[in-house]
């Protein structure tokens, strides 16, 4: 089943090359190869198990803690000693199971979607990338990619962008029916996209006083690492797409 989920990739990716599409454009298709393989795996998992995704992992996850009671009692008790209390062995596993659960009954519910959400611009992204260079490792003839630092999105693409997450987020704060899933989706989708926009305007600001390449990437892997709570790549890449600082420095550059 894989192996005809990756079929629309593949074909979207062969496309993209064969026309020699530009970047963007080729990245686009390989964007809704991502997407269809997400559908056609979601839809076979239903099929398969009558199911939505979400809820066969979390029966999985209730099935592990119930067979596995070690584990479970384990869990159970880093729980206990989150909340400032003594670990405990007088308790049945029923009740471990019921109190550990919950957790990852939160944490899936939203964040299995919001994963399929952001595979479709990182792998479109990706997988273009891989190919297009063992493309041209075979001699094939291929288009352009810019440098990361100049990565850019579509002029228009910040505005409806940026008005669908709002939405979506009123939506949410509102509390409108599924809404909470529908901005964990939405913010998975367009803050990957925005994240990678981010990624590539810090390395285009640090590349003119960092010449190493490496130790630009160190020092943005760390950032990374230590405020990824704050989305902050996220928010530079919208701000980067609002204000188009890079744009401005070169069009002042040529002015000069």
């Amino acid at each position: 089943m894989l192996i005809i989920a990756i079929i629309p990739i593949v074909v979207c990716i062969w496309v993209a090359l064969r026309k020699k599409y530009s970047f963007l454009a080729s990245v686009q298709l390989s964007c809704l190869g991502c997407a269809l393989f997400v559908l056609i795996t979601l839809g076979w998992v239903y099929l398969a198990t009558g199911k939505d995704i979400v809820t066969v992992y979390l029966d999985m996850v209730k099935q592990t803690l119930q067979q596995n009671e070690p584990l479970t009692r384990s869990l159970y008790n880093t729980l206990l000693g989150m909340s400032g209390t003594a670990a405990t062995s007088q308790i049945s596993l029923t009740d471990a199971v019921n109190a550990v659960y919950p957790y990852f009954e939160d944490a899936f519910r939203y964040s299995i979607p919001a994963v399929c959400a952001a595979f479709i611009p990182v792998g479109g992204l990706v997988f273009f990338l891989l190919a297009r260079a063992a493309a041209k490792k075979a001699g094939a003839s291929v288009t352009p990619v810019p440098a990361f630092s100049e990565f850019k999105l579509p002029p228009k693409f910040g505005r409806w962008s940026i008005a669908i997450i709002v939405v979506c987020w009123i939506g949410q704060l509102a509390g409108w029916r599924n809404f909470d899933f529908v901005f964990a989706i939405t913010f998975a989708f367009f803050g990957s996209i925005y994240c990678i926009l981010g990624l590539a305007f810090t390395e285009w600001l640090f590349k003119k006083q960092i010449k190493s390449a490496f130790t630009r990437f160190l020092i943005i892997a760390l950032v990374a690492i230590l405020f990824w709570q704050l989305y902050i790549f996220v928010f530079i890449g919208i701000l980067e797409q609002i204000v188009k600082i890079r744009h401005r420095a070169e069009a002042n550059k040529g002015s000069l």
